[in-house]
């Protein structure tokens, strides 16, 4: 408990919520770090016009395909809409160079210990 609380000072105390089962049709809000404007601008000093551009806005928008989605505990670097450097095509990794995130995964596993002792009020 004791090395959790010193992470936690050490990075700060962002708390974010992961969800296991993501609706796959939900709309996609547009990612902070590269809006769709900004995206369809440096798509666009790439040549593609029209339809073309339309398409990949529309590709990179909604992510990857996940292939594996389980979480461990650890280092994440996230960018904008799900990518990972696997997936990225030539134009991406120049647009999206810099654009990474850093977060640290740690479970909540206080809950377990106390079901697992008897504890439950």
């Amino acid at each position: 408990m004791a090395t959790a609380f010193r992470t936690m000072r050490k990075y700060g105390m962002n708390i974010i919520t992961a969800t296991q089962f993501m609706d796959v049709n939900a709309y996609v809000a547009s990612d902070p770090r590269m809006p769709r404007t900004r995206l369809r601008r440096y798509l666009g000093q790439y040549g593609l016009r029209g339809e073309a551009l339309n398409r990949e806005v529309r590709r990179i928008v909604a992510g990857p395909e996940r292939r594996d989605n389980t979480l461990k505990v650890g280092f994440y670097y996230t960018w904008p809409y799900g990518w990972e450097p696997a997936d990225f095509t030539p134009m991406m990794r120049r647009i999206f160079h810099g654009k990474s995130t850093r977060h640290i995964l740690m479970f909540d596993e206080l809950k377990q210990f106390s079901v697992s002792e008897g504890n439950t009020p």
